[in-house]
């Protein structure tokens, strides 16, 4: 059985919020008067079992105040309250006055308390009538003071994403990685078979890269390399290392002189077939940079004889030396132990 184990995977979406005010020239959609959704991708409405379209510019909320449902699942609890097409202008009897995503969530939040039975209510627009309704969601109870941990709605939501993960799967790239890293997290023996065969499909033992050129790599090889690294710590797989080292290595061939990494690598191609150049695309960016400098962290604390080189700008803060300096393996390995408390069970 698999050893309980704490993972962080923060999935920090960053950029910048310009303020604006809302007016129709800013082309807010009424969608009470005819206005129509731009084609920006909808969202899930939180266990309710319905997806809603909200204005946003760039996907930032901040001055939406209505909800378009684009879909609703059968047999969901918002099956017969709501229809596609439907507006929803408010939650209580108050109608949104600030961005609707966010006041949305926090009505869940208060709903899936023991006190308020799950009750939803909603602000409904439909067919030009507006008309006050209740979704009844699962009651979840409040979050401890301590949650995540010592928590029984953290444990409820957890078990009722096992249950699904175990119904549909992981899936595939950066979001079946994510899904594969919780699923490792919970401990629970009955994910084993299902974690070492995504473990086999992210990390086949001939997978060869190239920083020759490519896309939005830093995504997919950073969360595969963590995703291959926890699964080794956790299980002493082995058969893992190989692909582990591959990702490892690119990504630190991958990095750029500045010592980060963009949507992609510092291909080759842009840099006159040399190592450690320019990022291409928005430049360079955090969030993706944080799996491939974990990637090297994990692969050095898996195999303690290798050490993953990297340009000596990763240990001078972003100095534009490319010369290729080795991160100690030692070193990684410290501030692995320091960090994280687990002992491994023996599997694969």
């Amino acid at each position: 059985m698999l050893k309980p184990t704490r993972i962080a995977v923060s999935v920090l979406l960053l950029g910048l919020a310009v303020p604006f005010c809302a007016s129709a020239k800013d082309g807010i959609p009424d969608l009470t008067q005819g206005g129509v959704r731009d084609k920006a991708h909808d969202w899930t409405l939180g266990p309710t079992g319905a997806r809603g379209w909200m204005w946003g510019k760039d996907l930032e909320t901040t001055q939406a105040r209505q909800i378009l449902v684009t879909k609703v699942e059968k047999g969901s609890p918002a099956d017969g309250i709501l229809n596609e097409g439907d507006v929803i202008l408010g939650v209580g009897e108050t109608l949104f006055d600030s961005d609707a995503r966010k006041v949305f969530a926090r009505a869940i939040t208060e709903a899936e308390k023991t006190g308020n039975k799950g009750r939803l209510q909603l602000v409904r627009w439909r067919a030009g009538k507006q008309e006050n309704v209740a979704v009844t969601i699962p009651v979840l109870g409040t979050y401890s003071a301590t949650a995540p941990f010592n928590c029984p709605k953290t444990a409820g939501i957890v078990d009722a994403e096992c249950a699904f993960l175990l119904k549909h799967g992981f899936g595939t790239g950066l979001s079946g990685n994510v899904n594969a890293l919780g699923a490792l997290a919970t401990g629970r023996s009955e994910f084993m078979s299902m974690l070492r065969e995504h473990a086999r499909k992210v990390g086949p033992a001939d997978l060869k890269l190239s920083v020759t050129s490519g896309g939005m790599s830093a995504w997919d090889w950073g969360y595969s390399g963590l995703f291959l690294a926890e699964y080794y710590l956790a299980t002493r797989d082995r058969s893992v290392l190989p692909a582990l080292r591959e990702y490892a290595m690119n990504m630190a061939r991958g990095q750029s002189g500045a010592g980060a990494w963009g949507h992609g690598m510092a291909w080759t191609a842009l840099n006159g077939g040399q190592l450690h150049g320019s990022l291409g695309g928005y430049g360079e960016m955090n969030q993706p940079g944080l799996t491939p400098r974990s990637t090297g962290l994990h692969y050095s604390c898996a195999s303690t004889s290798t050490a993953v080189p990297f340009p000596t700008a990763i240990m001078t803060h972003g100095t534009t030396t490319t010369t290729t300096a080795s991160v100690p393996a030692g070193l990684w390995f410290s501030i692995s132990l320091a960090t994280r408390r687990r002992r491994p069970s023996s599997h694969g």
